[in-house]
């Protein structure tokens, strides 16, 4: 009996005739009848199910089942699972191409990843996502010395994305994405035809996250009440207005701070005068003007870069879709895990 991986030959010879012999093996043999077909089907469920093939092979080794060494897991992955994973990527990214550019009114997202936590990331990736269809469309894998650091990748990563697009004759007129400036800068210089918006969780979680730092401060203990409440009102400014009426969602959002010190109409603000909700409003911890905790509240919702990222809010779509394929996306390549490449590509 002789061993191939997971496979098991057993070669039989007659004691009395030396010349017959009978050979008998476990799997069927693939790739033009060089490699057993369980090992390369064991090394593919072992690249689909996001494995690790060091933790398999211990299993294995533990249940004393017969397995090939990592080594050959890896050879197979390099010679026969890439090149069709590649290959079954470009016909599938080909066809949606097709399909895009007969379509108008398309709406895309981007959002970027990298492969390690912290800013000492070696690769990163970049997706287009086509809100119309659902669908991922292109993705680019930069590599950190391309761009001098990890923090200029995100951005790379976007312009390579819309100018791969445009050349295959996709238009990006809508375009929606975290508060990233330098996107933002340069969509607005070079690509003039394309209206860009923001996520609405994104700028939620950034000011909640600020509230709740003032809310520790002495004399500031009311803001954090009003953290819940700032969210669902920044929700509500974004999803009741057109998209791209600036001056109507700012005028919204600056209402807020004269809710929270229980003014709820004859407001500054010519076209939101008054607020939306009922007349009668449960009693609440409101906050009195000329306070410590109103002037800094005040100053924090009011500063000019909170309001011009508020004024560029989407109210049509939002990044969370690709937030959800990147998160899960960590089950086939784990942020604490190192891979080349080509494997940070394929997965």
């Amino acid at each position: 009996m002789k061993q191939q991986g997971t496979m098991v030959i057993v070669n039989q010879h007659c004691t009395s005739c030396s010349e017959e012999s009978f050979e008998w093996k476990s799997q069927p043999m693939a790739l033009g009848g060089k490699y057993p077909a369980g090992n390369v089907l064991l090394s593919f469920a072992v690249l689909m199910a996001g494995a690790s093939i060091s933790k398999v092979l211990l299993v294995f080794k533990h249940m004393g089942l017969s397995a090939y060494s990592a080594r050959t897991f890896f050879f197979h992955q390099r010679n026969f699972l890439f090149p069709v994973v590649i290959n079954y990527w470009e016909r599938y990214q080909a066809d949606l191409l097709s399909k895009l550019k007969a379509m108008k009114d398309v709406v895309w997202s981007g959002d970027g990843r990298f492969d390690s936590m912290g800013h000492s990331a070696k690769f990163g990736a970049y997706t287009m996502f086509c809100n119309t269809l659902l669908k991922v469309i292109h993705f680019e894998i930069l590599q950190a010395n391309e761009t001098g650091g990890s923090s200029p990748m995100e951005l790379e990563g976007a312009k390579r994305s819309f100018n791969l697009l445009q050349t295959a004759g996709v238009a990006i007129k809508l375009f929606i994405s975290d508060r990233h400036c330098g996107i933002a800068k340069w969509i607005r210089e070079s690509q003039a035809g394309c209206s860009h918006f923001f996520d609405i969780w994104h700028v939620a979680r950034s000011i909640g996250k600020a509230m709740l730092k003032l809310g520790k401060e002495k004399g500031c203990e009311r803001i954090s009440d009003w953290v819940k409440g700032a969210r669902n009102h920044l929700y509500w400014c974004a999803m009741s207005t057109k998209q791209g009426f600036e001056e109507m969602i700012t005028a919204k959002w600056k209402s807020f701070i004269l809710q929270v010190t229980n003014k709820h109409d004859n407001h500054p603000f010519p076209l939101y005068q008054k607020c939306a909700h009922e007349a009668e409003i449960e009693n609440r911890r409101w906050i009195k003007i000329g306070t410590k905790a109103y002037d800094n509240l005040n100053n924090l919702l009011t500063n000019v870069r909170v309001v011009n990222d508020i004024k560029k809010l989407s109210a049509d779509a939002q990044t969370s879709c690709v937030e959800g394929f990147h998160s899960t996306l960590n089950h086939w390549h784990p942020k604490m895990v190192c891979s080349s490449w080509l494997g940070t590509f394929c997965r």
